[in-house]
Protein backbone atom coordinates (compact mmCIF):
# COMPACT_ATOMS: atom_id res chain seq x y z
CA UNK A 1 0.00 0.00 0.00
CA UNK A 2 1.05 3.44 -1.01
CA UNK A 3 1.11 6.13 2.13
CA UNK A 4 1.50 9.60 0.93
CA UNK A 5 4.05 11.91 1.35
CA UNK A 6 4.13 14.94 1.96
CA UNK A 7 5.39 16.39 -1.05
CA UNK A 8 2.51 14.17 -2.80
CA UNK A 9 -0.52 15.12 -0.93
CA UNK A 10 -0.36 18.92 -2.37
CA UNK A 11 -0.31 17.92 -5.91
CA UNK A 12 -3.03 14.95 -5.77
CA UNK A 13 -5.19 17.68 -4.05
CA UNK A 14 -4.44 20.43 -6.63
CA UNK A 15 -5.01 18.35 -9.73
CA UNK A 16 -8.38 16.94 -8.08
CA UNK A 17 -9.80 20.71 -7.96
CA UNK A 18 -8.81 21.75 -11.07
CA UNK A 19 -10.48 18.17 -12.84
CA UNK A 20 -13.57 19.71 -10.69
CA UNK A 21 -13.23 23.49 -11.63
CA UNK A 22 -12.93 22.06 -15.41
CA UNK A 23 -16.07 20.38 -15.04
CA UNK A 24 -17.92 23.50 -13.69
CA UNK A 25 -17.03 25.72 -16.51
CA UNK A 26 -18.42 23.68 -19.16
CA UNK A 27 -20.43 25.45 -21.24
CA UNK A 28 -22.44 22.08 -21.59
CA UNK A 29 -21.42 21.83 -25.30
CA UNK A 30 -20.93 18.32 -25.85
CA UNK A 31 -17.71 17.47 -29.06
CA UNK A 32 -19.57 13.79 -29.64
CA UNK A 33 -22.30 12.98 -32.08
CA UNK A 34 -23.77 10.66 -29.41
CA UNK A 35 -26.97 11.92 -30.08
CA UNK A 36 -28.08 12.24 -26.60
CA UNK A 37 -29.87 16.05 -25.10
CA UNK A 38 -27.53 18.44 -23.78
CA UNK A 39 -27.95 18.82 -19.76
CA UNK A 40 -28.31 22.53 -19.13
CA UNK A 41 -26.67 23.98 -15.96
CA UNK A 42 -28.91 26.59 -15.34
CA UNK A 43 -28.87 29.95 -16.96
CA UNK A 44 -25.73 31.26 -19.20
CA UNK A 45 -25.71 34.48 -19.76
CA UNK A 46 -25.28 35.96 -23.73
CA UNK A 47 -21.82 37.70 -24.74
CA UNK A 48 -24.02 40.66 -26.10
CA UNK A 49 -26.08 42.33 -23.81
CA UNK A 50 -29.95 42.06 -24.40
CA UNK A 51 -31.76 44.19 -26.90
CA UNK A 52 -33.85 47.01 -26.08
CA UNK A 53 -37.26 47.28 -27.01
CA UNK A 54 -37.44 49.52 -30.37
CA UNK A 55 -38.57 53.01 -29.55
CA UNK A 56 -40.98 54.48 -31.87
CA UNK A 57 -39.59 58.67 -32.75
CA UNK A 58 -42.13 60.55 -31.93
CA UNK A 59 -44.78 62.14 -33.81
CA UNK A 60 -44.46 64.69 -36.33
CA UNK A 61 -45.38 67.72 -35.19
CA UNK A 62 -48.66 69.01 -35.56
CA UNK A 63 -48.77 72.47 -38.01
CA UNK A 64 -51.88 74.32 -36.63
CA UNK A 65 -54.39 75.43 -39.08
CA UNK A 66 -55.90 78.66 -39.83
CA UNK A 67 -58.97 79.45 -37.38
CA UNK A 68 -62.34 78.52 -39.05
CA UNK A 69 -64.97 81.19 -39.45
CA UNK A 70 -67.81 80.70 -37.72
CA UNK A 71 -70.24 81.39 -40.33
CA UNK A 72 -67.29 80.47 -43.51
CA UNK A 73 -67.81 82.80 -46.25
CA UNK A 74 -71.23 83.12 -45.78
CA UNK A 75 -71.22 87.21 -45.95
CA UNK A 76 -75.19 87.16 -45.85
CA UNK A 77 -74.83 86.24 -42.43
CA UNK A 78 -73.65 89.51 -41.15
CA UNK A 79 -76.96 91.27 -42.44
CA UNK A 80 -78.43 91.24 -38.66
CA UNK A 81 -75.03 92.77 -37.63
CA UNK A 82 -73.39 89.63 -36.18
CA UNK A 83 -71.28 87.19 -37.86
CA UNK A 84 -68.17 85.79 -37.89
CA UNK A 85 -66.72 85.32 -41.99
CA UNK A 86 -63.71 84.43 -43.95
CA UNK A 87 -63.20 87.40 -46.38
CA UNK A 88 -60.04 87.95 -49.17
CA UNK A 89 -60.09 91.54 -51.50
CA UNK A 90 -63.17 93.01 -52.66
CA UNK A 91 -65.92 91.49 -50.22
CA UNK A 92 -68.70 93.20 -49.29
CA UNK A 93 -70.27 93.11 -45.61
CA UNK A 94 -73.77 94.64 -45.51
CA UNK A 95 -74.74 95.16 -41.79
CA UNK A 96 -78.15 96.84 -40.77
CA UNK A 97 -77.40 99.10 -37.68
CA UNK A 98 -79.68 101.22 -35.93
CA UNK A 99 -78.14 104.30 -37.49
CA UNK A 100 -79.13 102.49 -40.80
CA UNK A 101 -77.38 100.25 -43.19
CA UNK A 102 -73.67 99.74 -43.28
CA UNK A 103 -71.14 98.16 -45.74
CA UNK A 104 -67.56 97.39 -45.12
CA UNK A 105 -65.24 96.18 -48.36
CA UNK A 106 -62.34 94.68 -47.52
CA UNK A 107 -59.83 96.54 -50.02
CA UNK A 108 -56.60 95.13 -49.36
CA UNK A 109 -54.99 92.37 -47.05
CA UNK A 110 -51.52 93.18 -46.32
CA UNK A 111 -48.68 93.18 -43.95
CA UNK A 112 -49.62 96.22 -42.83
CA UNK A 113 -52.81 95.23 -41.78
CA UNK A 114 -55.97 94.71 -43.66
CA UNK A 115 -57.82 97.95 -45.15
CA UNK A 116 -61.39 98.49 -45.23
CA UNK A 117 -63.62 100.88 -46.89
CA UNK A 118 -66.76 101.96 -45.51
CA UNK A 119 -70.00 102.78 -48.27
CA UNK A 120 -71.34 104.62 -49.97
CA UNK A 121 -68.58 103.77 -52.21
CA UNK A 122 -68.92 106.45 -54.36
CA UNK A 123 -67.06 108.43 -51.78
CA UNK A 124 -65.77 105.87 -49.31
CA UNK A 125 -63.80 106.50 -46.12
CA UNK A 126 -61.07 103.94 -45.91
CA UNK A 127 -58.99 103.14 -43.25
CA UNK A 128 -56.31 100.42 -41.86
CA UNK A 129 -58.04 97.81 -39.17
CA UNK A 130 -55.79 96.44 -36.82
CA UNK A 131 -57.47 94.67 -34.58
CA UNK A 132 -60.73 96.08 -34.44
CA UNK A 133 -62.48 99.35 -35.48
CA UNK A 134 -65.90 100.66 -34.67
CA UNK A 135 -68.21 103.05 -37.05
CA UNK A 136 -71.40 104.14 -35.98
CA UNK A 137 -72.23 101.53 -33.95
CA UNK A 138 -70.77 98.94 -35.83
CA UNK A 139 -67.71 96.41 -34.34
CA UNK A 140 -65.45 95.69 -36.98
CA UNK A 141 -62.59 92.82 -35.88
CA UNK A 142 -60.32 91.77 -38.85
CA UNK A 143 -57.60 89.33 -38.23
CA UNK A 144 -55.42 88.15 -41.01
CA UNK A 145 -54.69 84.55 -42.26
CA UNK A 146 -52.06 84.33 -44.88
CA UNK A 147 -52.05 87.44 -46.99
CA UNK A 148 -55.02 86.72 -49.09
CA UNK A 149 -57.58 85.53 -46.99
CA UNK A 150 -58.76 87.08 -43.07
CA UNK A 151 -61.55 86.71 -40.48
CA UNK A 152 -64.04 89.25 -40.53
CA UNK A 153 -65.96 89.87 -36.55
CA UNK A 154 -68.88 91.81 -36.77
CA UNK A 155 -70.89 92.62 -33.82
Amino acid sequence: MLTPSRHTTPVVLASAVALLLAGCGSDGSDNSNSGAPQKSHGPTRSATPPSKAPTSSPPPAKTSSPPKAVDGTNLAACGDGTCEVEVKTGDVISVKSSSGAKEFMITGLSEDGPTVAVGPFDNPMTTTVNGGVEINGVSLEITPLNGKRAIAKVS
